[in-house]
Parts: structure tokens; C-alpha cells; sequence
């Protein structure tokens, strides 16, 4: 049900097979315990329709037997009146909707996944720039008086990491889209169909919807290999850090301390993926708008990490909604273990016009 736009509602219903001809409570009931969403009849239950055509039953037996058989293909026929009318004055619904939930789902994945790689090279960055200020601190007066004393820190880096890929013909198909300029994984695993990144699932209006700095498709790369993060260790100069953090700032401002520099270094990177953060959020609440069951497994795997980094993040409000959330999944989660248990008992499929 979650694949589904919340437009796709009255067109669902339920075929009931194996029926003796009577209310399937059971069934009925199921449905409302598991919050099927589905078209509703005038009594406000579930539109649904019985059969039993008995296709695994001996048909010439006592007389008992037809009257028997007669009973359910008379019911089965009357059902199946029933269903075409249904059928005839039901709208058809556009599938926009349900491409759009499909594509979110896609993408809020991919932003989880950059998000935790963005996460973990800011937590490296902040560890080399604690290395740098703890050898400052210690050694403050000997590297102001030598501008080649040296230190060793971990540097984190990005590598070009082989992945299995494969091509049909000059098409690659599985490979992972990735951003040249922000040398970031954008779909890893991709869009196994998208034969070039324009086409992968993970752009929007030309533009990529998980990188950075949301650089066009014309930037990215489908190939089969990734970034990956790596760190090592490498001797430095004091005046090659001043250089480092002091090259981004313009020329006409003044040049600050080499501290100062490097606080303003971890605040910045915090703030960064604080943004994508947001970006990861707002796809939730998109999905909630625009599914018939935001509360899908796909989601449900992201929601306790989010809700860790909103709290980190001081977004208390947030945190709310997503933790009132979680509480919607569980209790549907318990809804669906009592629906697995009816299932064994019943066959039941549905269909959309």
C-alpha cells in the first residue's frame, strides 16, 4: 500500500476467494485491524466482493453435490455482475501521483545514505582539526618561531573505490551516479535502468537532488566505481594549515588567527549537514502528504537515525513530529503481524482499476 499516491484510494477493493456465500467477518475485520486503506460501501466497509468457483472440486457427483455447486457459481456470478458494475462507474485514477511517491522513497534513500557518508567525513575533518589544535596548543610558542615545524594528522581523503558493474552494449546500467564537482556518491545502488545520470531517479528538473550543492545532471558520472572515504596519515607544516584554513577567505578580510580559523571550520561543516538534514525531513513530509502509507518499511529504517540527528541538531520540534511518527509505524507494524496471521487462513488479493 505504500507504493501507491493517496489518490489511488477508491480504486482499491478486496476479492475474497474460498467464500460460503455470508459476510466474511474475519476477512472485514482484518482488513480494518491491518488500516487497509481501500473504497468504502455505504455501510463504510470495505468495498469487497466473494467468490468460490470450486475449480478443485469433482463436479458430477450426488444431487446434494450440484445444488451445492449450483449455490456457489450463482453467487460467484452474482459477485462478478457486482464487480463489473463497480468497475464501469469507478473513475480511473492517473498513476502521477504514485510515481512521484515511488521517486520520493528513491530519494529520500539516497539522501540518507549521502547524509551518513557527509556525517562521517565531518566527524574525520573535526578529529584532524582537534589533532591540529591540541599540537598548537602544546607546541604554540616553538611553531610561531618555526614555520617548518611539522605535525602528523589523520587526513581524511575521498577515493575512487571499485564497484560490480555492468553494461548492455555501450549502456551502463549498473553503476553508481556520483557528482564530479562535489565528488559525493548521489545513487549508489543506482537506477540499474538509467543508461546516463539525467535519467536516474535522483534528479528533479535537471538538477540532483542529494549532492551539495544540487548540481546539474550534465555534472555527474554513472560508472563503476564510488567514492569512498579513507583517511591517512600525513606530516604537515604550521604554515601549511594557516594556508588551508585561511584560503577561502576574501582578500579583503582580515586574515584571522589560525584557531579562529579552525573553529570556524567546525561550525561550518556541522552546519552543512544539518542542511542535508533538512532535506532528508522534508522528504518524509512529502511522503506523508502524498502516499497512501507513508509508514513503509523503506521509511521506517531511516526514522530512529533522523530522530538521533534532530536531537543533535537542538530541532525540538521536529524530533516530535518524527518521533509521533514512529509511533504511527509501530502500532501499524502490529496491525500488519495480526494481518500475516489471517492471511494463513485466507486468500485475499487487490486489485486497482
Amino acid at each position: 500500500m505504500s507504493l501507491f499516491g493517496k489518490n489511488l484510494e477508491r480504486n482499491i477493493v478486496a476479492l475474497i476467494t474460498h467464500s460460503d456465500g455470508r459476510t466474511p467477518e474475519n476477512v472485514l475485520r482484518a482488513l480494518e485491524d491491518a488500516k487497509i486503506k481501500c473504497s468504502r460501501d455505504e455501510m463504510n466497509q470495505p468495498t469487497h466482493f466473494i467468490f468460490n468457483n470450486q475449480q478443485n472440486t469433482q463436479r458430477y457427483t450426488t444431487e446434494a453435490d450440484k445444488s451445492a455447486l449450483k449455490y456457489f457459481w450463482d453467487v460467484t456470478n452474482a459477485e462478478m455482475d457486482r464487480l463489473r458494475d463497480f468497475l464501469a462507474k469507478t473513475e480511473p485514477q492517473p498513476l502521477i501521483t504514485t510515481v512521484e511517491v515511488l521517486n520520493e522513497r528513491i530519494r529520500l534513500t539516497a539522501c540518507i545514505q549521502n547524509l551518513q557518508q557527509r556525517i562521517k567525513l565531518t566527524e574525520l575533518k573535526q578529529n584532524e582539526i582537534k589533532q591540529i589544535k591540541e599540537v598548537y596548543n602544546k607546541h604554540k610558542e616553538e611553531m610561531e618561531k618555526n614555520k617548518k615545524f611539522t605535525i602528523k594528522v589523520d587526513e581524511p581523503y575521498k577515493d575512487k573505490e571499485p564497484i560490480s558493474g555492468g553494461r548492455w552494449g555501450l549502456v551502463f546500467l549498473d553503476g553508481a551516479v556520483t557528482c564530479s564537482v562535489c565528488e559525493e556518491n548521489c545513487h549508489y545502488p543506482g537506477c540499474t535502468m538509467a543508461r546516463k545520470p539525467g535519467h536516474c531517479k535522483v534528479m528533479k528538473s535537471g538538477r540532483c537532488t542529494v549532492c551539495t550543492n544540487k548540481c546539474p545532471a550534465s555534472v555527474h558520472v554513472k560508472e563503476n566505481w564510488r567514492y569512498e572515504i579513507k583517511t591517512r596519515k600525513i606530516q604537515k607544516t604550521l604554515e601549511a594549515v594557516k594556508v588551508k584554513y585561511d584560503e577561502n577567505k576574501p582578500e579583503c578580510e582580515t586574515k584571522s588567527s589560525l584557531l579562529e580559523n579552525l573553529e570556524k571550520e567546525t561550525i561550518k561543516l556541522t552546519t552543512e549537514w544539518m542542511m542535508e538534514l533538512d532535506e532528508a525531513y522534508s522528504h518524509v513530509i512529502r511522503l506523508e502528504q502524498i502516499a497512501m502509507n507513508v509508514n513503509s518499511g523503506s521509511t521506517m529504517v531511516h526514522l530512529d537515525f533522523l530522530i538521533d540527528k534532530m536531537k543533535e541538531k537542538g530541532d525540538i520540534e521536529k524530533v516530535q513530529i518524527l518521533e509521533e511518527m514512529k509511533i504511527r509505524m509501530d502500532e501499524d507494524k502490529e496491525g500488519k503481524t495480526q494481518w500475516q496471521g489471517v492471511k494463513k487462513m485466507f486468500k485475499e488479493t487487490l486489485y486497482i482499476k
